[in-house]
């Protein structure tokens, strides 16, 4: 059985309606963050905004750099992601010594500026910006499209490697210790996967066979969970939210009243990935600090909340202003063709 739906652009064509998701996604994650400030209950599990933002990264490896040669694969993809991660350690590096007295070790500055503490010693994962380790996955995404693209079109061959890895990961890092890379990293290795399958249907088309790779995933899943706890759900969500989102676009279109909505929604898209990696440490550990030295008390969750709205009113237009100069200096370096790009 080959699954294909046809394209409606053709590979490296432009998709503006995947800005409009990663916007989606940036503000489940913005909500679920700042209600982490707030003393709010999880009800949205915003956190699933990461497996939306890898759904979209997947799927745009597999769209627009499925026959690229390698050199231009990783030159690409080195512009467009260590450049912002790097300006957003170095910042957090100095701020967080400077107001907080933070010492770090040279082997976890130097994991984090491969983008590698995510696969590190425990204790990294989450060390100087609890929002980095999103660089580990994305570094793993782009390793295992490399490594697989060739054999993208094989539904089932990708559903045993998805279960192999999955596992692996889970496994190694419950044995390690390391709770945040099980919670966080190893539960996304299937969305990446999800993204690949995804794109590799919208263009060439994906091929399944009725046999046991197609019971590969939900069992590896299933027993996961039921031996150790392993959380099966943020893929499907990810899924539904972007299911979701494709259907009020549609709506959005043709009504005037959700344009706004929806152009909003684009603008933050195309920024995201700045705003992901700088907001959580101001909206969270700055914004208690300023407020706690301004009113020499404990900030109320009213005042947090104005907090909040303020460090997102810095963070967002610094955010448009990095990316454009990143975007300019790598214009400068290399030619590139500008649109729309993916994490």
């Amino acid at each position: 059985m080959r699954i294909h739906f046809p394209p409606r652009v053709g590979p490296g064509g432009r998709l503006p309606v995947l800005n409009g998701i990663k916007g989606a996604a940036l503000v489940l994650v913005l909500l679920y963050h700042s209600g982490g400030v707030l003393g709010w209950p999880n009800l949205l599990h915003g956190e699933v905004g990461v497996d939306i933002f890898l759904l979209v990264t997947g799927f745009l490896l597999v769209w627009r750099a499925r026959t690229q040669p390698v050199g231009a694969f990783l030159r690409r993809r080195f512009f467009r992601i260590y450049p912002t991660y790097w300006f957003a350690l170095t910042l957090f590096l100095l701020l967080h010594h400077h107001y907080f007295g933070e010492e770090d070790s040279l082997g976890n500055i130097l994991f984090h500026a491969f983008g590698l503490h995510g696969f590190g010693p425990p204790a990294y994962f989450s060390a100087i910006n609890d929002s980095f380790w999103f660089i580990s996955i994305l570094v793993l995404a782009y390793g295992l499209f490399l490594a697989l693209r060739r054999w993208l079109d094989r539904g089932g061959t990708m559903l045993v490697v998805c279960s192999v890895l999955t596992a692996g990961f889970a496994l190694a890092y419950q044995a390690a210790g390391n709770s945040g890379g099980v919670v966080e990293l190893a539960n996304r290795v299937p969305t990446v996967f999800l993204g690949f399958l995804a794109g590799a249907i919208a263009t060439e088309g994906c091929e399944f066979k009725a046999d046991w790779t197609l019971a590969a995933l939900p069992l590896t899943l299933s027993a996961l969970y039921y031996t150790r706890g392993f959380l099966v759900f943020y893929p499907l969500t990810a899924v539904g939210w972007v299911l979701l989102y494709l259907s009020f676009d549609r709506v959005a279109a043709a009504l005037a009243p959700l344009r706004w909505l929806r152009a909003g929604l684009s603008f933050l898209g195309a920024y995201s990935y700045e705003i992901y990696l700088l907001h959580q440490p101001v909206i969270r550990d700055y914004n208690r600090l300023f407020l706690h030295n301004w009113l020499q008390a404990e900030p109320t969750t009213a005042e947090l909340g104005a907090g909040i709205v303020v460090g997102l009113a810095v963070v967002i237009p610094a955010s448009v202003l990095l990316h454009r100069l990143i975007e300019r200096g790598a214009q400068a370096l290399r030619p590139i063709r500008p649109g729309n790009q993916g994490l």
